[in-house]
């Protein structure tokens, strides 16, 4: 057969506990068996099991009848003692992906660890820790979560007061959602430093590339391709737009503007060299960056701003964009305004791919998240070592929450 579990390619079948007893004849332990399953079906097999008593587990024959592969995550030497599910929460509308789902899935591969964003069923002996993001943090959750003696960690990566927030929260207040988890993890020091003081129990975690692809191979051209996009607040243009206008109007036929979801920034470029691409997924996105030269990074110096994550920075230099202050301290700033006058178009083009190609070996050798991901689940371990003192912080700062 050409296809199906009867193909060529499928030289042996396994049942289940056959799988079992070949890894450990080669003297690996399993940590973590779990089935991939077809479609539901055969209700009429396991009603029939069930009504002659065949089986007294018929959960497990289910699963059995079902799974057409087994996943097996197999060790050498012991499987660790403590098994932990982390539950995460994601709130719509956020940064889910580095944020949580990025760094759960790589988790996920670490020897009696499990991460999942939807409802799983607990396992025996498994502790719970629950990853609630900004606004999904709600008092009824806490209360369940505190119930059932799990561990409650609240998740940021913007200033929790930040006034766009307004009417999303749904506790009483940002302090009461601060206080009633556990602890916090941050994307930023500038976060931590505004909540420490209202829950001491912070880890900064920065926002970290999960996968790079092949090094760029760039376009010759005369043509620069200026990356100005994301989501940023009107106020953080206002040096950038003079700057750029000036820009195309000194030489309107070598810059290209390239800006993504910011259609007001779109409309202020005054030229007709720019394309417009709306709020895009991820790949796209990443794909767009990596037909750029360079990106005017500018930010207002605002509370907002200075808690905000450089993942757009670390981004662009993955996809060799060459990143540029814009401010006059920065010599690459000062050679973008004056590089007519003492470049050619091309050459200035290669000074700007010189610096994408350092940026994007800096990024790779210090922000990949598959050099960073353990240190999340050492602390998770760590704070469930401390859960009994972590509980009595917590009661002790919302009195209201303890269990009567």
């Amino acid at each position: 057969m050409g296809s199906g579990l009867f193909d060529a390619t499928h030289l042996s079948w396994f049942t289940k506990q056959s799988l079992i007893e070949m890894f450990e004849a080669a003297g690996l332990t399993i940590a973590k068996i779990v089935p991939r399953n077809i479609a539901p079906g055969g209700e009429r097999l396991i009603d029939a099991v069930k009504e002659f008593g065949l089986t007294e587990d018929v959960g497990r024959f289910r699963e059995g009848c079902q799974a057409y592969q087994w996943l097996i995550h197999a060790v050498k030497g012991d499987v660790p003692s403590r098994k932990v599910l982390i539950r995460g929460f994601t709130a719509e509308g956020c940064c889910a992906r580095p944020r949580l789902t990025e760094p759960g899935g790589m988790i996920n591969t670490i020897p009696g660890f499990r991460y999942s964003e939807v409802t799983t069923q607990v396992e025996p002996g498994e502790s719970v820790v629950v990853v609630r993001q900004r606004f999904n943090i709600t008092e009824a959750a806490i209360r369940e979560h505190l119930k059932h003696g799990q561990l409650i960690i609240g998740e940021w990566d913007d200033d929790p007061w930040y006034e766009g927030f307004n009417g999303k929260l749904k506790t009483p207040s940002v302090e009461w959602a601060l206080k009633a988890c556990h602890a916090i993890q941050v994307s930023t020091e500038a976060i931590a430093e505004l909540v420490r003081p209202i829950n001491p129990n912070v880890a900064v975690f920065p926002n970290q590339i999960a996968a790079v692809g092949p090094e760029r191979e760039y376009v010759e051209s005369d043509v620069i391709r200026v990356y100005l996009g994301g989501q940023r607040n009107k106020g953080d243009w206002d040096k950038v737009i003079p700057f750029v206008n000036g820009m195309s109007a000194a030489s309107p036929d070598v810059f290209h503007f390239v800006v993504v979801h910011d259609r007001d920034l779109y409309q202020a470029l005054e030229t007709h060299r720019k394309t417009f691409y709306a709020f895009q997924p991820y790949e796209k996105y990443r794909a767009i960056l990596r037909t750029c030269d360079v990106t005017i990074a500018s930010l207002a110096n605002t509370r907002f701003n200075r808690c905000k994550s450089d993942i757009t920075v670390i981004e662009c230099a993955v996809e060799g964009v060459a990143v540029i202050p814009c401010n006059p301290e920065s010599s690459m700033y000062t050679e973008l305004r004056s590089w007519k006058y003492n470049k050619k178009p091309s050459e200035f083009a290669e000074s700007l791919r010189s610096q994408g190609r350092r940026d994007r070996s800096w990024s790779i050798s210090n922000r990949m998240l598959c050099d960073h991901y353990k240190k999340r689940a050492a602390w998770y371990d760590g704070l469930l070592d401390d859960k009994a003192e972590l509980d009595r912080q917590l009661f002790e700062r919302l009195p209201e929450l303890r269990p009567t």
